[in-house]
């Protein structure tokens, strides 16, 4: 798989050098940072890890609106995202920072792609008082 053609410039910028250098946890942890730098400044929060998640994402009145957060299934859609993303931060990326860890080429093609999905959600969402509504 050539990952460089399937994900975005701006994620592929962030984990072109370990990738490319094979050091494949790097890369994921490289992927998470940009994810969670994305998050920060759509949010407009400092936080880090599943408190940024809980900050951007989750309440009643989530700073950013992956949709229009009126329905049972909208709310739950949004509750899942937050919800995937703390497993993001507890799964993925903690283990990586804190223990000595050895990704494969296929696992980390796995959670690159699997990152840049939610980067394009994340990307997308709204806050929750815009002009158009």
């Amino acid at each position: 798989m050539n990952i460089k053609a399937e994900v975005r410039p701006d994620l592929w910028d962030a984990i072109a050098k370990p990738y490319e250098s094979q050091v494949y946890s790097s890369a994921i942890l490289e992927a998470i940072h940009l994810l969670s730098n994305i998050l920060r400044e759509r949010a407009n929060v400092d936080g880090d890890g599943i408190s940024l998640v809980g900050q951007a994402l989750g309440g009643d009145s989530p700073r950013l609106r992956i949709n229009k957060f009126q329905t049972e299934t909208e709310k739950n859609e949004q509750k899942g995202l937050e919800q995937i993303l703390r497993g993001i931060y507890q799964g993925i990326r903690n283990p990586r920072s804190h223990e000595q860890f050895e990704d494969t080429k296929d696992i980390t093609d796995a959670i690159i792609l699997f990152i840049n999905y939610i980067i394009g959600v994340v990307s997308q969402a709204k806050e929750p008082f815009t002009l158009e509504e």
